[in-house]
């Protein structure tokens, strides 16, 4: 079976050929493709083996299974495993050029990455190496073939039940791919691979990544103003001033914010910590039996942090105010939330109840900043806290470090927390435009990856 390329693909190659100034005596029209399979092409199947590790350095890498992230070259060495050479006879080395495919497991088999890292590598064995020749088959041109083809797609081409999938060889041996015919001596197969993966990267690099470029350069910029709407408060700098100044005005007001007074208070003073009574019963069994409206927050549940609803009995810990409620443990841990009304604590949670008649919402605020801080600075690599290290060791960090700065006035606190809220607001609105951009651009280069590769013209 023989094909072309799809027309809106020749017309968008075409405006490529007439902005570089390149390939203009290839007509991209008049390319013929072969419709092949994975095996006509690819010369090796090479599964990884078993590694026997080694507890020192060695010059021989293994990449697991989960190491491998897909696209190019694109590995996780957080943690480096060392292969024992001495107790392997025929080492499996990679070889740049090979494509690498995670062939185990829900949510890597099916992971596709193109290997090109200097020095020794090999895989374990829920990784197999496509290798081939270089000479006729551009790495990149496959590499993209196989980004298109799609990591769900070859996922549900694994086998199995749970966890425990396999992705097959055989099967993959048999997906096709469209490969160019040699169009004249100066244009062969190699080349007009080549030439179409260049065609690409300047679909990419002229169009799509030019908004990516935008979200990269601005989203940090956006998160670090998120980050320091607090303290550039208190510090009077002068964009939140003219903000806060446009701010008031609206609202009828007339208050300078250099004119606010501010104190230091320990938490200690404004905060009491508590652990939730009986805070071991809320198990899975005794939410499906004692089902009711009350939630019950677990510091192990992310978004929302509900792990079921109960009834109120004798049994509960129903809290009934307006509250701050954070978890102590995991890796959700020093992750408060604003509470009002009945509630239950699993294990692993903890309450801040307000000691003096402030705005709650406005120690909330303070509460999660100061968190934030505290976990970067002193638990960046920990995802684990007790409940003691909670009240001792953050307590510590917090009068240490004095990090609370708070006004006495409680007008003054809800003016502020609207204020931010707005600020705070407007910043969400920005990232989710940065989403919707990333969403689009990416959406667009699968399009185009598509249509280059899927729909080709075929004829008999």
């Amino acid at each position: 079976m023989i094909g072309t390329l799809d027309n809106q693909v020749i017309e968008k190659f075409q405006e490529f050929q007439e902005k570089t100034g390149k390939y203009l005596d290839l007509d991209i029209a008049e390319v013929k493709f072969d419709n092949k399979f994975i095996y006509n092409i690819i010369s090796e199947f090479i599964k990884g083996a078993t590694p026997k590790y080694s507890g020192q350095p060695t010059n021989t890498i293994v990449i697991k299974s989960g190491q491998a992230r897909g696209n190019y070259n694109k590995f996780d060495f957080t943690k480096i495993a060392y292969l024992d050479i001495a107790k392997v006879k025929n080492i499996k080395y990679l070889k740049k050029g090979d494509i690498l495919i995670n062939t185990t497991g829900i949510g890597t088999a099916g992971r596709v990455t193109l290997f090109d890292l200097d020095n020794n590598h090999v895989s374990d064995s829920h990784i197999t190496a496509l290798r081939y020749d270089l000479s006729k088959i551009n790495k990149f041109y496959l590499l993209n073939f196989f980004i298109n083809f799609g990591f769900k797609r070859l996922e549900s081409m694994a086998e199995g039940s749970g966890g425990q999938i396999e992705l097959s060889m055989s099967k993959v041996k048999n997906i096709s791919i469209a490969i160019p015919q040699n169009y004249n001596e100066k244009y062969n197969s190699y080349k007009i691979q080549r030439i179409i993966v260049e065609f690409l990267e300047h679909w990419k690099l002229n169009y799509t990544d030019i908004f990516r470029k935008i979200v990269t350069r601005q989203k940090p910029i956006i998160e670090k103003i998120k980050k320091a709407i607090i303290p550039a408060t208190f510090a009077c700098e002068k964009t939140l001033v003219n903000s806060f100044s446009k701010f008031v005005i609206d609202k009828g007001l007339n208050i300078n914010i250099e004119d606010i007074k501010f104190e230091e208070i320990h938490i200690t003073k404004l905060i009491e910590f508590s652990k939730g009574k009986n805070a071991s019963l809320y198990t899975k069994n005794y939410i499906s039996q004692n089902k009711g409206d009350i939630p019950v927050f677990s510091g192990k549940t992310k978004d929302n942090g509900i792990m079921g609803y109960v009834k109120e009995d004798e049994n509960t810990y129903a809290i009934d105010n307006n509250i701050i409620f954070m978890t102590t443990v995991g890796k959700y841990a020093m992750t408060p939330k604003l509470i009002n009304g009945k509630f239950n604590l699993s294990q692993n949670c903890a309450i801040g109840t307000q000691l003096e008649n402030m705005s709650v919402e406005y120690l909330f605020i303070q509460i999660k900043w100061l968190f934030d801080r505290i976990k970067k600075s002193r638990h960046e690599s920990q995802d684990s806290f007790t409940f003691e290290e909670l009240k001792q060791d953050y307590l510590k960090d917090i009068k240490e470090q004095e990090f609370i700065i708070l006004t006495t006035s409680d007008k003054i606190q809800k003016l502020l927390v609207e204020f931010w809220g707005i600020i705070n607001n407007d910043i969400d609105n920005k990232f989710k435009r940065f989403d919707r951009i990333s969403y689009l651009t990416n959406n667009i280069d699968e399009s185009f990856l598509y249509r280059t590769f899927s729909k080709i013209n075929w004829s008999k």
